[in-house]
């Protein structure tokens, strides 16, 4: 599984990821490079479900985050640096030995990160907080103006 390291500082910047270490048992790959690129595709995708990715309505109903300016979204520039760990135990259950791997990057990221950020946050009392990790919401825990 893979995991993450991140800084939370008292100002309204957020989550800063400082390290993420993505691990995932492949199978026997096919095409490197192509599985390399769905398992960082997928890791992106999870980093923005964990730290921006939020549908916003208002008190009528109507969707606020409708459009790419308004709907975030991770980009490359603040993205982490990470090597894949790859594991390679062919499956039995096909002929090809090969195992899903994009699943895997989607869903880990969003939890370890999750998991960092509530570990971080263990001073303030918190144990668990639901997605995204927007900096509004972390600076509100971090100054008492709400609960987790």
């Amino acid at each position: 599984p893979p995991a993450a390291v991140v800084g939370i500082g008292r100002s309204a910047r957020g989550v800063g990821i400082r390290a993420f270490f993505p691990r995932n048992d492949v199978g026997a790959p096919g095409n490197v490079m192509v599985l390399e690129g769905q398992i960082h595709g997928a890791i992106v995708h999870g980093l923005g479900q964990a730290l921006f990715e939020e549908a916003v309505y208002d008190e009528q109903g109507h969707l606020l985050t409708d459009t790419f300016e308004t709907y975030a979204l991770p980009k490359a520039y603040g993205l982490p640096r990470f090597e894949l760990d790859r594991i390679e135990s062919p499956t039995p259950h096909n002929p090809l030995g090969s195992k899903g791997a994009g699943e895997v990057g989607t869903v880990g990221a969003a939890a370890a990160i999750g998991n960092a950020v509530c570990d971080a946050l263990r001073d303030f009392g918190v144990v668990h907080i639901d997605m995204p990790y927007t900096p509004e919401k972390l600076w509100r825990i971090m100054h008492g103006h709400a609960n987790a």
